[in-house]
């Protein structure tokens, strides 16, 4: 069967041997027309072997087609299949972090709770770096109350500082702080040497213009709040003094004898 192409050939073939004849035979070119003949053939074989190289062409080219679009169709199942399995597990994801972030907002009350109760413990307790513990305490409670932190890191901050008041409890130090003491024209605050015994006294020194003249006091109670008293018998001083000396000598291990200087139990109105 002759394609569209093939007819067209043939078609123009005609018209060209046609066209060639006439002038040919009234000529009488006999020869002349064999070889114009010769040529109309050589042409139209040319051309239908392009036809066919045409035809292969395009036959190569659509099966090259037909097997991209079934590795396309393929691809298109797995990525298909991709997306089902990655939107599944969106899902799960997101039902457990709504999950976490249900446990969260119940951890917030709690959390806040033990920031405030910790803000309390140092307000009532011995003003040993006192203004740093409550900076702390309040720096805690303002991330957990602007989202800066999540509820869990908030009690696990919460528990270390815990720690450190324990800490505190626990040992004796040597460190420098701002006390109010009476000085000749009235209450003045001076930067001195304090001595914590744990939380349950703290004694300090405030140098003079030569170490005999240094004064040596405690920490007491006065109502609701603290205050600083100065030892005036000079047995109390000596013994004072020699606490802070052993502490400048680095000597923590011996034994001392010391005037009172526990803090009295808080009352009802400094708990």
């Amino acid at each position: 069967m002759m394609g569209r192409h093939g007819r067209r050939t043939w078609v123009l073939a005609a018209a060209m041997v046609a066209a060639w004849v006439a002038p040919a035979a009234a000529n009488g070119d006999a020869g002349e027309l064999a070889r114009e003949l010769a040529k109309l053939r050589a042409d139209v074989e040319r051309l239908s072997g392009d036809i066919e190289r045409h035809k292969d062409e395009s036959r190569a080219r659509l099966r090259t087609l037909t097997a991209q679009r079934a590795d396309l169709e393929l691809e298109l199942q797995r990525e298909t299949l991709r997306v089902e399995h990655v939107t599944a597990a969106i899902g799960k994801e997101r039902a457990r972090i709504q999950a976490a972030a249900e446990a969260q907002a119940a951890l917030v009350p709690v959390a806040r709770e033990l920031v405030a109760g910790l803000r309390r413990w140092v307000e009532a307790a011995m003003p040993y770096r006192k203004a740093e513990r409550l900076e702390a305490a309040d720096a805690l409670a303002g991330k957990l109350e602007r989202g800066e932190l999540k509820p869990a890191q908030v009690v696990a901050r919460w528990w270390e500082a815990v720690e450190d008041e324990l800490r505190i409890a626990r040992e004796s130090a040597l460190d420098r702080q701002v006390v109010t003491l009476d000085g000749p024209s009235g209450p003045e605050e001076r930067l001195v040497d304090v001595l914590h015994l744990g939380m349950v006294g703290m004694v300090f020194r405030a140098p003079g213009d030569d170490p005999r003249h240094d004064r040596y006091g405690r920490l007491v109670r006065q109502g609701a709040g603290w205050g600083w008293e100065t030892f005036e018998g000079e047995a109390d001083r000596q013994q004072v003094a020699a606490l802070f000396d052993a502490f400048d000598k680095r000597i923590r291990v011996g034994f001392f004898e010391l005037p009172n200087v526990l803090l009295a139990p808080a009352t009802e109105a400094t708990r």
